[in-house]
């Protein structure tokens, strides 16, 4: 079901789930005009959870997506892949035996003075439904994480 069409190109299609939305019509990899950022913004605000799928971003172009929405956040935990400070690596590789932790990659730094705003993730492979998601706490830095699957 399409929900939305901003006046800028992105579109907006709800996932049918309590919230969630995908994007599309918008090109991550490249500079976002004010405007564009605004539909996002808009987008982000009225489903809580936005996707983007078949986006090849890189590093840096998460990084920068990131930075539209405010500061990078601190983690707490998790340290940074080499040469991104902002980014961490969540992986787990396919012959490793040891319990998961926490049953999967979670945001959770409500306990934090300045809590992040969202978490922005990208993934390869990652499926459709979580290609990049933002996960509202508060309008505050946000955190930024790379995962593999």
């Amino acid at each position: 079901m399409l929900w939305g069409e901003g006046c800028h190109g992105s579109q907006c299609e709800k996932t049918g789930a309590a919230c969630g939305a995908f994007v599309t019509g918008v090109d991550l990899t490249q500079d976002l005009s004010d405007d564009i950022v605004g539909e996002i913004r808009a987008h982000w605000l009225e489903n809580k959870v936005l996707a983007f799928p078949d986006q090849p971003m890189d590093d840096t172009d998460l990084e920068r997506f990131t930075q539209y929405f405010g500061a990078f956040g601190q983690d707490p935990f998790f340290g940074h892949i080499d040469g991104h400070e902002n980014i961490a690596a969540i992986q787990r590789n396919a012959d490793e035996t040891t319990p998961f932790f926490a049953e999967g990659f979670h945001s959770d730094w409500s306990f934090l003075d300045i809590p992040p705003a969202g978490t922005c993730c990208s993934g390869l492979p990652f499926p459709r439904s979580v290609a990049i998601r933002c996960l509202p706490i508060r309008w505050r830095p946000m955190n930024v994480c790379r995962q593999f699957a």
